[in-house]
Formats: C-alpha cells, sequence, structure tokens
C-alpha cells in the first residue's frame, strides 16, 4: 500500500483554526474562539471567506460532520450533550450521555457509527484515579449507544480526539497528564475476548508499546495473504508473516504450489486436474465435454449461437454511432474546406489586385491559412481512417455470423466464434472541435498595398451554472469576489464561486432599487439607483454606502 505524501499546498489567514472540518467540497467548518461562533468557510484560490456565522455560548471542544453533513459538536466544561447544526437550522441536542461529559466526537464517512469520548462528570478532573471513568461510547446511524469501551482509568486522561483508520481501529489522542504530552491510543473491538486491544504511541518519540507489555517495538511493515499493513503485529485476527521471513537468499519470494488443492472456478465442489494456460483458468472434470456426450454438445452450440447472436445485435448498434460520427466529420470537413476555398479564393483575387507589388504578402496569407487548415485536416483524415478501419471491422464480423446462421455446417460455428468473438472496436473518438473561425478582412491596410490579414475569432462558451438569488447587475471584484444586487431583499452581496456552488459572504442593505454595477481598480463598488437620483454611490467594505459624486442636473 503506497502512503501519500503529505504536503503543504496553500495557507489562507483565518480566525476559525480550531476543531476545523470538512463538510463537503466546498464548506468547511471551524470555531473562532475569539468570538465564540461555529462558522462556515468556504477557501478560494487565494483567501478564506466565511460565509456563516452561528453564536456559542461555550467554546467548543470537538467537531465532526456526518454522511448527511450534519455538524455535530462538543462543548468544554461539563457538559453531557453533543450538539448537532445544520446550515440553515438552529442548534439542537443531538445526544446526551449523562452522568458523563462529553470530550471527543467522531463520525465515519459512510454514516454508520459515531464515537463519543467521555469522562466523570463529577470528581477530580486531573489526575485520573482507578475510579475514574475515561473512554469510548459507540453509536449507530440512530444515536442509539451500541458499545461501552472502558480505558485504564488512572492511566488515562482526556479522549480529546477521535478518529479511525482503514483498518478499522479505533484512534484515540490522549491530553497526557500534568507533562502536556499527547499519546495516540489504537483500539482494535475485534482482535481480543475482552473487547480490545490497547496500544500505545509516543507521538513526540515515535515509539510504539503496548499496555500489556508484551510487544515493545516500532511501527513496522507487515505483509500477510489479505493485504500491506502498517501497524504492530497483535492487532489483527488473521496471521502475517513478516516480509523478511518469506524470502529466499536470494531475496525473492518463495512459493509451493499443488493444483490439487485449487477450486474449480466453475465448479466449487470439484478440486482441478489441469490448467489451461491459454484461457487462464484451473479445470476440473465437469468442466470438459467428451464426443459421445451429445447433450452437452449441443447445449454449448446453442450457448454459442445465443452469443453469436448478441454479438451480431450488439455491432449493429456500434455501427450507428460510427456511421454518425463520420457523417459528422463529413459535415465538419466540407463546411471548413468550404470556407478554407473562399478565403483562399479572395485572397488570390486580391493578389491579383495589387499585382507584384505585394506577391511576397499573398504568399505568406496564403501559408498562414494553410497552417490553420492542414493539421486540422490531417487529424480529420485520421480520425475518418479509424472510424472507417472500425466500420470495416464490424461489417467483417457482421458478414461472418450471418453466413454461419445461413449454412448448415455447424463446425463453422467454432471458427466464426473465434474470429468474432473478441474485443470490439472501443466507441470512442477524440472531440470533434469546430476549427477556429477566420475571416478575411483588408482593413487597416498601409496604402492599400496589402493583401489582407487572417484574424481568429475567439468562441464564447459556457463553462459553470450557478443558482443565486443576485442575478442583477452582477460585477467582477477581483479573481474570488463577485458583487450582485437582490432586489428581493435590497440588498447589494458578496459571493464567491466554488467548484458546485454559489455562497454569500457579506451582504449591506441598500433600501432602494439599483440601476448599474460597476468596480474601480481600487475595488471600490459604485451603483446608481433606480428613480431620479443624480448621485453616484460608492460602497467599501469598512465604510458601507457613501456618495461619490453628484452630477445634478443630470439623472445618474
Amino acid at each position: 500500500m503506497k502512503i501519500p505524501e503529505l504536503k503543504v499546498v496553500n495557507t489562507y489567514a483565518c480566525d476559525a483554526v480550531n476543531q476545523l472540518a470538512t463538510v463537503n467540497s466546498d464548506l468547511y467548518v471551524g470555531f473562532n474562539h475569539s468570538k465564540n461562533t461555529l462558522e462556515l468557510l468556504v477557501l478560494t484560490k487565494n483567501k478564506c471567506y466565511t460565509v456563516n456565522s452561528e453564536d456559542n455560548d461555550q467554546p467548543i471542544c470537538d467537531i465532526t460532520v456526518t454522511a448527511d453533513e450534519s455538524i455535530l459538536f462538543t462543548e468544554n466544561g461539563k457538559s453531557s450533550i453533543v450538539y448537532q447544526y445544520k446550515v440553515n437550522a438552529e442548534i439542537t441536542e443531538f445526544l446526551d450521555i449523562s452522568p458523563m461529559r462529553v470530550r471527543a466526537i467522531h463520525a465515519n464517512t459512510n454514516g454508520e457509527k459515531y464515537f463519543v469520548g467521555f469522562m466523570d462528570s463529577i470528581g477530580p478532573f486531573l489526575p485520573p484515579s482507578v475510579k475514574s471513568h475515561r473512554g469510548v461510547k459507540i453509536l449507530n446511524a440512530t444515536g442509539n449507544i451500541i458499545q461501552t469501551i472502558e480505558l485504564e482509568n488512572d492511566k488515562f486522561s482526556l479522549p480529546n480526539v477521535i478518529t479511525t483508520n482503514i483498518n478499522g481501529d479505533i484512534c484515540v489522542i490522549d491530553s497526557w497528564q500534568q507533562t502536556g504530552m499527547e499519546e495516540l491510543l489504537f483500539l482494535n473491538i475485534r482482535a481480543s475476548s475482552n473487547g480490545y486491544i490497547k496500544a500505545k504511541v509516543d507521538i513526540k518519540s515515535r515509539n510504539t508499546k503496548l499496555r500489556d507489555g508484551k510487544f515493545e517495538n516500532n511501527l513496522r511493515i507487515l505483509h500477510c495473504n489479505n493485504k500491506l499493513h502498517t501497524t504492530t503485529p497483535a492487532l489483527f485476527e488473521h496471521n502475517v508473516k513478516e516480509i523478511k521471513d518469506i524470502r529466499n537468499k536470494e531475496g525473492e519470494n518463495t512459493k509451493t504450489f499443488d493444483l490439487k488443492l485449487v477450486q474449480c472456478l466453475h465448479h466449487i465442489e470439484k478440486s482441478c486436474f489441469a490448467y489451461c494456460k491459454n484461457c487462464n483458468t484451473s479445470l476440473c472434470t465437469d468442466c470438459l465435454v467428451k464426443p459421445n456426450q451429445y447433450d452437452k454438445l449441443s447445449e454449448i452450440v446453442s450457448e454459442r449461437m445465443e452469443q453469436l447472436k448478441k454479438v451480431k445485435d450488439k455491432i449493429e448498434e456500434d455501427l450507428l454511432f460510427f456511421i454518425d460520427n463520420m457523417l459528422k466529420l463529413e459535415t465538419l470537413k466540407a463546411e471548413s474546406q468550404e470556407k478554407y476555398d473562399k478565403i483562399k479564393r479572395q485572397v488570390l483575387i486580391r493578389e491579383e489586385e495589387m499585382k507584384d507589388t505585394i506577391a511576397n504578402k499573398a504568399v505568406a496569407l496564403i501559408k498562414d491559412l494553410d497552417d490553420w487548415w492542414i493539421p486540422q485536416s490531417d487529424q480529420i483524415s485520421k480520425m475518418e481512417e479509424t472510424l472507417k478501419n472500425a466500420e470495416e471491422d464490424l461489417m467483417h464480423r457482421k458478414a461472418i455470423i450471418e453466413e454461419v446462421f445461413t449454412s448448415e455446417d455447424t463446425t463453422s460455428i467454432f471458427s466464426a466464434v473465434d474470429q468474432v468473438v473478441k474485443d470490439l472496436p472501443i466507441k470512442t473518438v477524440p472531440e470533434i472541435k469546430k476549427p477556429e473561425s477566420l475571416r478575411f478582412s483588408t482593413e487597416h491596410s498601409t496604402m492599400n498595398l496589402q493583401v489582407g490579414s487572417l484574424m481568429k475569432i475567439p468562441e464564447l462558451r459556457v463553462v459553470d451554472t450557478y443558482k443565486y438569488d443576485a442575478t442583477n447587475k452582477l460585477a467582477i471584484v477581483n479573481a474570488d469576489l463577485h458583487v450582485g444586487f437582490d432586489e428581493s431583499q435590497q440588498t447589494l452581496n458578496l459571493f464567491v464561486f466554488t467548484k458546485t456552488k454559489c455562497y454569500t459572504v457579506k451582504s449591506a442593505s441598500i433600501r432602494n432599487k439599483i440601476n448599474d454595477i460597476t468596480v474601480t481598480p481600487k475595488k471600490s463598488i459604485l451603483f446608481t439607483e433606480i428613480g431620479t437620483s443624480s448621485i453616484i454611490y460608492k460602497h467599501e467594505e469598512n465604510s458601507g454606502k457613501a456618495t461619490f459624486i453628484d452630477i445634478h442636473p443630470k439623472h445618474a
């Protein structure tokens, strides 16, 4: 298993730096300690924007996000409640684990389980004693507790962070008492009779020790018959062997193999006696058909005929695809060729008009035109050839199948299968992109001594569509930020576009309908109002609405 490399790809300045969690591909949630607010954030290429903020009386201990994008969080202090928050909804109680107090909270990605770290709600907070309660509660998707794991309470301090790894282990970060260190605890609830096995990792020294004292080693890479593991050997049910133990002196893997021990792929109750190298298939006695087994042979013939029929139907379906794309290419080629011929005639006529004085210019223009068209023509021709070859291949196979259907000789079926039952041509062609549009122009010719020039006309196309209320008077503030007017609320809205959605990051009440909006190079927003106003207004983030200029007696 390749371990992905983690690297910093961007850095953002943001107040809500604690308890950060991902809501979806666009949205994040974090806690702003200075304001005691739960904040929803979007990250653009250049900046972090807060799109929603919800007040919370107490500092937040931990945050997680469920599969349906609900936000669960716990509070510092003696609270026993796990709270739930959804976008555009109020904060509600999700779970109460009284008489314990909650610490860490984690929801796994598939939404099947929740994990809550807990501790005593009364008694001395730290240091813990043998009478202390520390542990993890596991909940199902409906929020019901299905298992409680009690930890070694006199040795465990605060379950402040919980997560799960790909091996099914519960990983708990313990804020280590008195020293201020943090340690990592693995809980594998599958591996022992008492419900879990504990391994402790000192994050600073990277040393790993099992709590029972049986193992004392660093993390090792282990190999078993299922997958490659990066963990300690005691954390798994199945037997594992270290890679170094299954290599010979030359460093190569050594294997023994008995075909009789292999199960037949098609008849699971049978053992294999042979292996076909051509088919890459293990065979048992039931896999073979003898010449005198007429019923089985007849059944095989019927199956092959049905197989040929399905291939024929698929060929006829695929032929339409290739024929349709060939027609599109022929049309595209004809239109482009017509454009090419027309412009070329215009160039040649102009060349004749200007005589020899501009013959060299005409040659250069023809070369530019050839450079524009010939590569495209060659590409289209190659695409035509590919489609034609596919069409001929399919037609050939179809003819073979139809000949089998009309022939009384059943032996031809087998040869037909060998010729026909193989991968069909892939139904794909490169994107048919319309060539850049050109036109011939003689404008701006110096003293009419130029033949003309070729100008590429840029293509405009829609790249994304977003649904948003502020669709009127749209303007760009910077690479991330846009401004628009919401007529229903009469507000000037600043918003950002993510990959999938549009988020409002700030709104300002205007009270009147806006006629037009623009943005200055210094990012000030200028706008005019509908009516008889002669004022052009300016809006800046820190100063609000102000008069920019009054053009009285004219109307702005």
